[in-house]
């Protein structure tokens, strides 16, 4: 038995003179139980085979069960590209879920633009060779989320011999 349900509605898209309180004529919602390493593949199949757009897609949600089992509770957001939100309102500063093999969870979560000014600055106040704001900024802009900006960290450390203290403290 499944621990996972993934759902997803669908509405009008304004932009094409449809109507957003209303579903697409036509398609039916997605409803089907699911293991969290098939929920983008599920979702992205309902997607191309009903030629729903970004501006279609309503309520992509996964529910999970309680611990005691006795109710369902909204889990996770889905979006349009599969990619799995903590629920919120604003997704910047949402934590990411990656799902695993094992239908186990990793999180990311996102590094403000105040963090990531922080480490650039630290950084800038090291001696070593080439840390002009330029070529960091460039080296960190992949890093959008906690660990891979931790990873480009480490990369730096390694490559220009950075004091790992003075880039921890702060």
């Amino acid at each position: 038995m499944y621990d996972y349900y993934l759902e997803a509605d669908t509405v009008g898209n304004p932009d094409f003179r449809q109507d957003p309180t209303q579903e697409l004529w036509g398609v039916p919602p997605l409803r089907m139980w699911a293991e969290p390493k098939d929920f983008k593949r599920l979702l992205r199949e309902w997607i191309g085979e009903n030629d729903i757009g970004g501006g279609n897609l309503s309520n992509a949600r996964i529910l999970r069960k309680t611990k005691d089992e006795t109710e369902w509770k909204h889990y996770l957001d889905i979006s349009y590209n599969g990619r799995l939100w903590e629920p919120g309102d604003v997704l910047s500063d949402r934590v990411e879920y990656v799902p695993n093999e094992d239908n186990t969870f990793t999180k990311y979560q996102p590094i403000s633009r105040e963090t990531r000014n922080k480490i650039v600055s630290k950084l800038k106040e090291q001696k070593a060779p080439d840390l002009s704001k330029e070529s960091i900024t460039k080296a960190l802009r992949g890093a959008v989320c906690a660990t891979g900006l931790i990873r480009t960290a480490l990369r730096l450390v390694k490559t220009r011999e950075i004091n790992t203290w003075d880039l921890a403290s702060g």
